[in-house]
């Protein structure tokens, strides 16, 4: 069955705004810190820059599969400063396609870190063009680090976020699951 011109449309724009995110993140999340010699050690480029990662990226996102490792979907990822942050794109999740974006400051190890509303850097579920996040209030969430380093991160992740429109709806982030080369 061939595509109507509004689906390809809304395929595009699902696009697009994974690409926006991608930037928004390596932006918003690459730079910072200071450069003194106690600052950890980047993700291999040195730029700030998040990359292209391989791996592993899934979840449930309120019961439906999430899985960023199909053949047009994406992961990237980065590790400077102390600053984890790895998204994934899943090309397959609904019409327009789906990204879960997961950053967390002060990673200087394995551990736990909790994810509470209203911090600096939110967790984010985007469904074409509706976001949630764990900005909004009633927020939570946690993300175990098994491993981290320069060149990769492994580790689980869980989380409820809120539609950034305020219209009280919510997805339960669960089961999810990185292991990430960049």
């Amino acid at each position: 069955m061939e595509e109507s011109i509004v689906e390809k449309s809304t395929n595009r724009k699902g696009i697009i705004l994974h690409i926006a995110l991608v930037a928004f993140m390596a932006l918003a999340f690459g730079c910072g810190g200071d450069d003194d010699e106690t600052s950890s050690a980047g993700s291999g480029n040195g730029n700030g820059e998040a990359n292209v990662a391989s791996g592993l990226f899934s979840a449930l996102v309120s019961g439906n599969s999430f899985d960023a490792t199909g053949d047009n979907d994406s992961i990237q990822g980065t590790y400077d400063s102390n600053l984890l942050a790895v998204s994934g794109f899943d090309f397959e999740y609904g019409p327009q396609g789906a990204t879960i974006m997961l950053a967390v400051n002060g990673v200087t190890g394995p551990g736990t870190y909790t994810i509470e509303a209203f911090t600096s850097i939110p967790l984010q579920f985007t469904e074409g063009t509706t976001v949630y996040s764990t900005a909004m209030p009633g927020s939570s969430g946690t993300i175990t680090v098994s491993s981290v380093s320069e060149t990769g991160a492994k580790g689980t992740f869980e989380f409820t976020a809120f539609n950034t429109n305020n219209d009280n709806t919510s997805v339960d982030v669960t089961d999810g699951v990185f292991d990430v080369t960049f």
